[in-house]
């Protein structure tokens, strides 16, 4: 897929001995047990049989696709329903998420947490991001197969940071583990209008790495509204939702060059 490339959207299955339906089945039992937690409460009205149903059709193509593409090392169905279904979907639990909106996930991946969002929140308009040619293309396809309405684009964010189109249009930056969280500021803030959020996915030893953003913060525009600690069901550990308001136009400088913000962060 050519880089610069927007794609508006099956797999090999996992051997012999994988049967997409019983998958199916048995991750829907975990992910209704997880979602039964009251954490999730304020999410009920946008789950609804049809839209897990599509979730789960969604994860069964991540787990085919993982013996060639390598997408995850998550792919038993009670782990993929919490580690990454459940998971995924705390990120609209901070911030602010307008109807409508534009939003970005960048480092998507296998396509936690952006098409998850895409398919509980279909009124959105999710970009799904990734520099990786292979997992972009696995994600188009999966995108189309199953008519989300979602876009998929092969690229760097210190590049899209500069792109018309791109830079200060979205209302939701996500991010899901992808770097420390001074780097994540200089590749999220320049996509977010000002107004917008910027939503880091951390673990729970995520203290240190807030300390060191306040220059990236002050530089970029942007402030910590708050943090929001969650505990994952089904005891899958503990989560940090960073939520980031953007209160300013972030410099013109920035993003720097590819590569730049991870070897020389703004701390």
């Amino acid at each position: 897929m050519a880089e610069g490339r927007e794609h508006h959207a099956s797999s090999p299955g996992c051997g012999s001995g994988f049967d997409p339906p019983s998958y199916a089945a048995e991750f829907s039992r975990w992910l209704d047990q997880a979602l039964a937690d009251p954490v999730f409460s304020p999410l009920a009205s946008l789950l609804a049989p049809d839209v897990k149903e599509r979730i789960a059709r969604f994860v069964v193509e991540v787990v085919q696709a993982n013996q060639r593409l390598n997408l995850t090392a998550i792919t038993g169905a009670r782990e993929a329903a919490v580690k990454h279904v459940c998971d995924s979907l705390t990120c609209l639990l901070a911030g602010q998420w307008p109807r409508g909106g534009a939003v970005c996930d960048l480092g998507s991946g296998g396509g936690f947490p952006g098409m998850v969002v895409a398919l509980a929140r279909p009124d959105l308009r999710v970009r799904l991001v990734d520099a990786a040619g292979k997992k972009v293309a696995f994600l188009a396809s999966v995108v189309e197969k199953l008519g989300v309405g979602a876009s998929v684009r092969h690229g760097r964010a210190e590049e899209l940071g500069k792109e018309p189109g791109w830079r200060e249009e979205h209302d939701v930056v996500v991010a899901r583990a992808v770097a420390p969280l001074a780097v994540l500021l200089e590749y999220a803030l320049p996509l977010c209008r000002v107004g917008g959020w910027f939503i880091a996915m951390k673990g729970p030893d995520y203290q240190d790495e807030l300390a060191a953003s306040r220059k990236a913060l002050e530089i970029l525009g942007g402030r910590v509204d708050h943090v929001r600690e969650i505990r994952l069901p089904l005891d899958a550990g503990r989560r940090a939702l960073i939520a980031v308001e953007k209160e300013r136009p972030t410099p013109a400088s920035y993003p720097r060059r590819p590569g730049i913000p991870s070897r020389r962060p703004l701390v």
